[in-house]
């Protein structure tokens, strides 16, 4: 193309932004993120993003903008659209998404869903070119008993891996297994009354995890603890979510790092 894509989407972007805003348009959220750790190091990071939609003509237009303000001298942005269109109890759609920090291409994500199936692929659209980088497909049906089997097999077109998910969940109770060539790992997940979740899980390599997921009355706690690797902690109330990370050797922690995110709405 004679104009660099990038500059063609984010011109449009802006001239639906002036349109939309003059019509009533959702106002722009802002989120603070505070990023730290036990070295001492601290990083503010403010992004605005402002997302809408509409109708046109029967079909489902989305399409938004963020920016972040990594520091002092650098601001990354990505604008991003989707188009959505349904065929009976079928939905097709195609979103694309723009990165200030990547020039001339455009990252392409096409899906087709509905009945309980999936197929999905990602590419990247460059000036002259499109890359292919993953497809994948889902499937979702009834067994005999009341449960439910979930297939997803995926497959990297830019490695040439391949993977598959294949899941199986039963009233309080859930089975996930994820397999490749290289590791398998089964993942065993638990409802336990109203608020409580747990998912232990192990590999064939011999890794260990064990997550909980806790309801309380001031906000949703999740932990996850790796044996012998690292244990995370989060919190999530509203706007809010903060993180803990602490890696660790054995039992031993190697620092600890956290962040700290709180959306603003106008």
């Amino acid at each position: 193309f004679a104009v660099p894509m990038k500059i063609l989407v984010v011109l449009a972007s802006v001239v639906a932004f002036v349109e939309l805003v003059d019509a009533g348009a959702s106002p722009p959220q802002v989120t603070i993120g505070v990023n730290g750790g036990t070295d001492g190091t601290v990083q503010v990071k403010p992004a605005i993003q402002w997302v809408t939609d509409a109708d046109v003509a029967g079909i489902d237009v989305q399409g938004g903008i963020t920016s972040m303000i990594e520091d002092l001298g650098s601001i990354t942005y990505k604008v991003w659209g989707k188009v959505k269109k349904s065929f009976g109890d079928f939905d097709v759609s195609c979103r694309a998404d723009v990165y200030s920090k990547v020039a001339d291409s455009v990252d392409l994500d096409l899906k087709l869903e509905g009945q309980g199936l999936m197929a999905q692929t990602a590419a990247t659209a460059g000036s002259n070119t499109v890359d292919f980088k993953s497809v994948q497909a889902k499937a979702i049906f009834g067994v005999v008993g009341g449960g439910k089997v979930t297939v997803n097999p995926r497959y990297n077109l830019q490695s040439s891996k391949a993977d598959i998910s294949i899941g199986y969940g039963f009233g309080d109770m859930g089975f996930t297994i994820d397999a490749s060539k290289d590791s398998q790992k089964l993942t065993v997940k638990r409802v336990i009354g109203d608020k409580t979740t747990v998912a232990p899980s192990i590999t064939t390599d011999g890794d260990f995890a064990f997550a909980v997921q806790q309801q309380t009355d001031f906000g949703t706690i999740t932990g996850t603890y790796k044996l012998q690797k690292s244990l995370d902690v989060q919190w999530s109330e509203g706007s809010w979510m903060v993180s803990v990370n602490a890696p660790m050797d054995g039992l031993t922690v190697k620092g600890v790092t956290f962040s700290a995110k709180k959306l603003i709405d106008f």
